[in-house]
């Protein structure tokens, strides 16, 4: 039995056992593409093929191969590029946002990922913060841990793009961030902080009274290793791989940095430990009860609530205030936190306080120069200045 088909130009052919044309045709790296156009009319089949071309020539073509690709597959690559590429404590926080991202994507293909579908993930999220699923820290937490989630998010396209896994066209356009709230503005004054050192552990009390002066990250400060004190130079130099910016961090070796390391080393188990800071010849691996317990204590006492709203990163703006009422250079103190940008003290308004003062001289001059004003009744002004009221020209009138 024969059936009467009609023949096709170049590029088209009938497939047996197919009822539809196929097209063949190659793609931008040069792979031979054969697929169906689903339709027995030449004339759509080759406006489809043409189509093929078009979108070859643009780098838009996704042939079978890339269609399938999964987000699952896309996620598990970025983890293990992320592992290598930045600092442990980073890589944990990146892990923690894949796993609430990673539920709502990992069975959807990597076609299907669009706009539209990033967006009902954005309703789904807010859905479980008003529900009370999620904890927001405070009012419109949920931004702020939005836009970091749909930063992980926009980096796992960007690392496939530059690993070669699919194409530039196939990312999705994501949406506009969340304008976030302003940045923490926490304060740990001295008496503070020395009610916060009395209720913790010694070991915790010391590696909190260091990072008041030097800035850094708790993660840096606890895994402060005694390799890092040199003497001879007098210096301590955070390793790349504690520094948030894998930079070296270093500070001089100042005298309370001295009486915090002297007295560190006589803690009990820390001649045996590798580690600066040790509790019970262990490292700090304790900070959130220890941290939470001591706030607690220190607001009971002092009868101040504001402490509970303490966080342990506020020691960083406390020595950026520090290093700049000491007149210490920005450039210094870059160096001395190991940041390579002076954002930290725009972000958070830092501004010394001679800075201030003097401010407040210059003010309080500029007013003493200004003349008296004087503020008349309103008849009595319109005399002074030979006017009449509404009311005189009515009675004139």
């Amino acid at each position: 039995m024969t059936t009467d088909k009609p023949h096709l130009p170049k590029g088209l052919y009938w497939r047996p056992n197919s009822p539809y044309i196929w097209m063949r045709f190659r793609d931008a790296n040069g792979r031979p593409i054969r697929e169906s156009t689903e339709t027995i009319s030449p004339d759509e089949a080759w406006t489809i093929r043409t189509q093929k071309l078009v979108e070859v020539r643009a780098d838009k073509f996704l042939g079978a191969r890339e269609r399938k690709i999964g987000m699952t597959e896309l996620f598990d690559d970025y983890v293990t590029k992320a592992k290598s590429e930045v600092e442990p404590s980073t890589y944990a926080r990146y892990g923690r946002d894949l796993k609430k991202i990673r539920p709502f994507f990992d069975d959807l293909r990597i076609a299907s990922v669009t706009r539209v579908v990033i967006e009902q993930y954005i309703t789904h999220r807010r859905e479980q913060y008003d529900r009370g699923d999620v904890r927001a820290f405070r009012a419109g937490g949920w931004k702020a841990t939005l836009n970091r989630e749909l930063t992980v998010l926009n980096r796992v396209f960007e690392t496939a793009i530059r690993n070669g896994k699919i194409k530039p066209s196939q990312k999705p356009v994501m949406p506009e961030r969340f304008r976030e709230n302003p940045a923490r503005q926490g304060h740990i004054d001295h008496e503070a902080s020395a009610a916060l050192i009395r209720r913790m552990p010694r070991g915790y009390a010391l590696a909190f009274d260091f990072a008041l002066w030097t800035g850094w990250r708790k993660s840096a400060v606890s895994n402060l290793q005694k390799t890092a004190v040199n003497p001879y130079a007098g210096t301590i130099d955070l390793p790349p791989e504690l520094a948030k910016n894998r930079d070296i961090a270093t500070v001089p070796l100042h005298a309370h940095a001295k009486d915090i390391l002297a007295e560190a080393a006589t803690l009990q188990g820390n001649a045996e430990s590798p580690y600066v800071f040790t509790h019970e010849g262990r490292p700090l691996r304790n900070w959130g009860k220890v941290w939470s317990a001591a706030r607690a204590a220190a607001a009971a006492e002092l009868n101040r609530p504001d402490i509970l709203k303490l966080v342990f990163h506020d020691t960083c703006r406390e020595a950026a205030r520090l290093y700049d009422n000491l007149g210490i250079r920005r450039e210094v103190a870059l160096v001395m936190f190991g940041r390579k940008t002076d954002s930290i003290f725009r972000r958070y308004r830092i501004v010394p306080a001679e800075d201030l003062a003097e401010a407040t001289k210059r003010l309080n001059a500029a007013a003493a120069q200004r003349p008296p004003r004087t503020v008349l009744p309103l008849r009595r002004r319109a005399r002074a200045t030979g006017q009449s009221t509404l009311a005189e020209r009515e009675s004139s009138t």
